[in-house]
C-alpha cells in the first residue's frame, strides 16, 4: 500500500503501488509470459519512472515497456497492467 506523492509540483507517483505492478510483472514473468508481451501504463511521467525503477529492482528488468496511457496508444500486448496512482487513506481509487 503507497500513498500518492507530488513529485517536484507537477506529476504523482505512488511508491507502494509501482511496487505491486512489479510483483505482478514478476509473477507473469515467472508464469512464462515473455516481456514482449507485457506492458505497463500509468497516467503519470513521475509514476513511469518510479515503475521502471521498481522493476529493475523486483525483476532486474528494464526490457518491459513502461509508458503513459498516450504512449502507448495504437500498440498492442497480451497483458496490460495498470497503475492509477491516485488513492484515498482507505485505499480506494480516487476517479
Amino acid at each position: 500500500r503507497g500513498s500518492t506523492t507530488l513529485e517536484m509540483n507537477t506529476s504523482l507517483l505512488n511508491r507502494g503501488e509501482a511496487q505491486v505492478i512489479a510483483l505482478a510483472c514478476k509473477r507473469l514473468l515467472q508464469g512464462g509470459v515473455a516481456p514482449v508481451a507485457i506492458a505497463i501504463i500509468a497516467p503519470y511521467k513521475a509514476q513511469v519512472k518510479e515503475i521502471r525503477e521498481a522493476l529493475w529492482a523486483v525483476c532486474g528488468r528494464s526490457d518491459i515497456v513502461v509508458c503513459t496511457v498516450n504512449a502507448l496508444q495504437g500498440d498492442e500486448r497480451d497483458y496490460i497492467l495498470m497503475s492509477c496512482v491516485r488513492s484515498t487513506s482507505e485505499n480506494a481509487v480516487v476517479m
